[in-house]
């Protein structure tokens, strides 16, 4: 029983740190010093940013809910935001409020 309340208690854990849009290797967030190392590269005008707010459904440990992401990056490239929009809204399809790509710096 105690192995199973552990595996419980880890996938809320895992859970909560994909709605936050944790995620290991991902494209830099905004605001963070990886899109200022990328506008420096590429210069301002070339800088892409991508936002995506879905949610996929989830088996738990009581019943299915839905889990929600949220997350802002920006990128290099078109093709690379692109890209990564393509695979969240593959992975969370079950309700796409907003997925996008826009060139230039986001205020």
């Amino acid at each position: 029983m105690k192995a199973l309340l552990s595996l419980a208690v880890l996938a809320g854990a895992a859970g909560l740190a994909a709605c936050v849009g944790a995620d290991a290797g991902g494209p830099p967030q905004i605001g963070s010093a990886g899109c200022a190392a990328i506008e420096a590269a590429v210069g301002p005008g070339s800088v892409w940013y991508g936002g995506f707010h879905g949610q996929r459904e989830r088996a738990s440990f009581y019943d299915d809910d839905l889990q929600t992401i949220r997350q802002r990056r920006c990128f290099q490239s078109e093709p690379e935001c692109r890209a990564w929009l393509y695979d969240l809204q593959s992975r969370y399809s079950a309700n796409v409020y907003s997925a996008i790509c826009r060139q230039g710096v986001p205020t």
